[in-house]
Parts: structure tokens; sequence; C-alpha cells
């Protein structure tokens, strides 16, 4: 009687215990992407769980002192903003990470020549993210981190791209 016993609660924990749904649960909270808040330099707010329903582009950037950031900001002007400008299910954010001050900022974007939202004072959004400057986050419909960048910018657009198209279906 005891070794049916043994083998019932053994089979028990092999059938229930070690379920894909815990595992899928564990993935699904992996990669959510965390909420946010931040504002432009026009006082514009912007909040990440208010746009569920559109894949978002976040691109972390530094505005002091990152020559690469600055080569990318009209990469993504050019391969991640205008290909999907009339779709309105596609939003490009940027983010500054050097929490720097508004005038460093409009200088930037206005060196650059962006037309997407600049969002300041990111630095705790990047570590949420466990990310740092000169890298792109992408989110799906549903809020999950679908791709994460881990090079420079200028050397990831291409990805980026197929990664939104991708997501939009």
């Amino acid at each position: 009687m005891r070794k049916v016993l043994w083998i019932f609660s053994l089979s028990f924990i092999f059938i229930f215990g070690c379920s894909e749904s815990g595992e899928e649960l564990i993935e699904e909270d992996r990669l959510k992407a965390p909420d946010f808040k931040l504002v432009t330099l026009s006082g514009e707010s912007y909040q990440l769980s208010d746009m569920k329903g559109k894949v978002v582009v976040l691109y972390f950037f530094l505005s002091t002192n990152c020559l690469s950031c600055l080569a990318a900001m009209p990469d993504i002007e050019s391969d991640l903003v205008k290909p999907f400008e009339n779709n309105k299910d596609v939003i490009v954010l940027a983010l500054d990470v050097a929490d720097g001050n508004a005038n460093i900022i409009q200088y930037f974007k206005d060196f650059t020549g962006v037309t997407f939202p600049v969002l300041m004072n990111a630095s705790e959004v990047a570590n949420s993210y466990q990310t740092t400057f000169d890298r792109l986050v992408i989110i799906d419909k549903a809020g999950k981190i679908r791709y994460k960048g881990s090079r420079p910018v200028i050397n990831e657009t291409a990805a980026a791209n197929q990664t939104i198209n991708q997501y939009l279906n």
C-alpha cells in the first residue's frame, strides 16, 4: 500500500508540480515591460501603460558626451520613425538617461533634427529595464519586451525594424 501511495505521490508531483503553466508565468513576468511616466521638454506626459495596443520603441540615450547617441538619432529617424510614421500603432520615444537639463536635451534634439518625442530624467527607467545608453528596447502591443538591444543602436536598426513589423500583426 505504501508503494502505491508513494508512486501516486510522485506521479502527482510530476504531473502537476512540473507543469508548463508555472514556467510560462515566470517567462511572462520576465517579459513584462516595467511601467513608467516621463515628460518631454514641453511638459507632455508619456506613460507606458497608456500605450497598450501599440508597439513601443524606446531609445535610451545620453544627452551629454555621447557621440554614438548623436550618430544614432538620424538613423532611428530614418529607419524606425519614417517607415512607420503613418501607422498609429507604433510609437518611438527617446529617453535621456543622463537626467540632463532641458537646455542640453533641447540642443541635442535640435542638432539631430529628430521629430519623435524626447523624454527627460529616464535614468531610473533604464535601471528598471536593466539597460544603458545607446540601446533599443521594443515592447509589443501587450506590454511585453520583445527586443532588447545589446550593441550600439547604429548596428541594431535593421533588426529593430523587423521586430516592429513582426509585432504589428
